[in-house]
């Protein structure tokens, strides 16, 4: 599936085959601050040293380095709950002054619907809002237990979604789990434009009763349709599987900062991760750094978390970079036949002790071998299904002395050790 279809506005395959430390910023959450009007019970708050409230100051500067070279497409205010931020409509302002092409806010939807008003007029054009239930009493209790806040929540909602687009993010717990259908029919009745499902950090389960969603409703709302159709495959929204990029490159252009602090993601500042660094004209090399030596699948955070877009996205800039190299050529999926396929493949030309750690020491082994000539590769991406090749492996195609052939295949993340 490509990037473009997923239902994520900020990521796109065009972003994936080009983004480096050194193309524009694509998207930056900002935490404003920890103060809430809820107190949702499957939220975990932020670290210590991450809570209090942004100055205004503050704040610009970050965005004046978020926009520096050339623009940010996706500004989102986040907390806590930013709406209790003083001097909001100011700073929205401030970033469309700045070129922020769209300014989103994460909001629990509980404050006067004339301060939303006052934000869609200062810039505020997306807002993501929680909507954990559809009936009063589970909606109160899961605010906090504060009667009334479901009635007004959801009139906000119904307001604002004239006027802005809505994505209500509607997070399923071990109690909420059987009912999301209720409450999609329910989010999408009062105007919301998409759904965003997700399963609290401490459920973590596949949403296996949102099968019943019908088709004609998810064909209408791709984020809902995105995440319906990888619980259908059997994939869980969160979390890392085996053959996963072990690298993050989504940190290249996407940063989030709190507390004084850029982090790799929202995600991993909300698990209470450690930061990358202090934000200032370094952000972009450190966060490159990071990427370099970080691996995702060894990372508690990243490996039990990671949700699945951000997977897909790093998935497929991986792919692109292994697709687009000069080292190896490319070659078509029909050179690669059947018959010649050789499952120990890596034995035969000396790298069966090869993994993802080493694979680093065995470039000359694979590029360079002295018995097997390397003709080319072929991305199981465009491969034909029949084939049943891995996903997110790389086919290899060598060639004996006798001029005979035979291929095998290596995971995309061991290959770009090698080559990238």
């Amino acid at each position: 599936m490509k990037l473009d279809n997923i239902g994520f506005p900020t990521m796109y395959d065009e972003r994936a085959r080009h983004a480096d430390q050194t193309t524009p910023m694509i998207r930056c959450d900002m935490v404003l601050t920890d103060l809430c009007t809820f107190r949702c019970p499957y939220c975990r708050g932020l670290r210590e040293d991450c809570r209090g409230s942004v100055s205004m100051e503050t704040a610009k500067k970050v965005i004046d380095l978020w926009t520096e070279n050339g623009g940010l497409r996706e500004l989102r205010l986040t907390g806590g709950e930013p709406t209790v931020w003083k001097g909001l409509p100011e700073l929205v302002r401030y970033a469309k002054a700045k070129g922020v092409q769209s300014i989103g806010i994460s909001t629990n939807g509980y404050s006067d619907m004339s301060l939303y008003d006052e934000l869609i007029e200062a810039g505020i054009d997306d807002f993501s809002i929680s909507l954990d239930a559809c009936d009063a009493e589970e909606g109160d209790r899961m605010s906090g237990g504060i009667k009334g806040s479901w009635k007004k929540v959801t009139d906000n909602i119904r307001s604002i979604s004239k006027k802005a687009n809505v994505v209500l993010g509607i997070v399923a717990t071990a109690d909420t789990a059987d009912s999301l259908c209720d409450t999609i029919d329910f989010a999408l009745s009062l105007g919301a434009h998409d759904i965003k499902l997700i399963s609290a950090s401490q459920y973590n389960q596949l949403l296996t009763s949102a099968a019943a969603v019908s088709d004609e409703i998810r064909a209408e709302h791709p984020l809902l349709n995105y995440r319906i159709g990888n619980m259908l495959k059997g994939r869980n929204i969160r979390g890392l599987r085996e053959n996963d990029s072990h690298r993050c490159p989504l940190v290249l252009d996407d940063a989030s900062f709190a507390g004084g602090y850029h982090f790799p993601c929202t995600l991993y500042m909300r698990e209470r991760g450690n930061p990358i660094g202090v934000p200032s004209e370094n952000m972009r090399q450190e966060r490159y750094e990071w990427y370099r030596k970080h691996d995702a699948l060894k990372d508690p955070i990243c490996s039990a978390y990671c949700i699945d877009a951000f997977a897909e996205y790093n998935n497929r800039y991986l792919y692109y970079r292994l697709k687009d190299q000069t080292i190896i050529p490319v070659l078509e999926p029909d050179r690669f036949k059947t018959d010649c396929f050789e499952k120990d493949g890596r034995a035969v030309i000396g790298a069966e002790e090869m993994t993802f750690d080493n694979a680093a020491e065995y470039t000359d082994v694979f590029l360079n071998n002295p018995s097997y000539r390397l003709l080319g590769i072929c991305l199981s991406d465009d491969m034909p299904e029949e084939m049943n090749v891995q996903p997110k492996h790389t086919a290899l195609l060598y060639e004996k002395e006798n001029g005979e052939t035979f291929w095998f295949t290596v995971k995309n993340s061991e290959l770009g050790e090698m080559i990238l």
